[in-house]
């Protein structure tokens, strides 16, 4: 229920919500983002593989500057289904930029799944990159 009242995101802290695909994680995500709208948050959703593709996108043709920037701005930025698939280079560098960015400026929540197949270092990458989101101060994991 603390959750529900956005003292974090007035405080610039972080959520990380982790489990298996199917358990509500992106639903929880899109109460919370709903919320902070009703309190007259700006709230930005992204689906991780299509912002990466953007991102990917952008590099060409000048705009990744600007897109970042965006990103930064948001109150609340919601990342939703990252973590099932591996991370190139691109990609893990774009993720803990986009972090970076909103290092105690902006709250994110993080919904991740753990990767498919080998999950030892990517999940400590995921993991650890969640936990840095604007200050990791909550995390949740929905894994039954």
């Amino acid at each position: 229920m603390a959750l529900a009242g956005c003292d974090w995101i007035r405080k610039h802290h972080g959520l990380l919500v982790t489990g298996p695909a199917g358990v509500g994680k992106s639903w929880l995500a899109c109460a919370l983002g709903h919320k902070a709208c009703r309190e007259d948050f700006s709230v930005a959703y992204h689906r991780v593989p299509r912002l990466f593709a953007a991102l990917s996108l952008a590099r060409g043709d000048g705009r990744y500057g600007r897109i970042l920037k965006s990103l930064a701005r948001t109150d609340l930025l919601i990342l939703d289904d990252g973590g099932p698939e591996k991370l190139n280079d691109d990609q893990r560098r774009d993720l803990l930029e986009i972090i970076e960015d909103r290092y105690e400026r902006g709250s994110t929540i993080a919904a991740f799944s753990p990767p498919r197949g080998n999950i030892g270092q990517h999940h400590r990458l995921h993991k650890a990159a969640g936990r840095r989101c604007a200050g990791m101060r909550h995390e949740i994991d929905l894994d039954v």
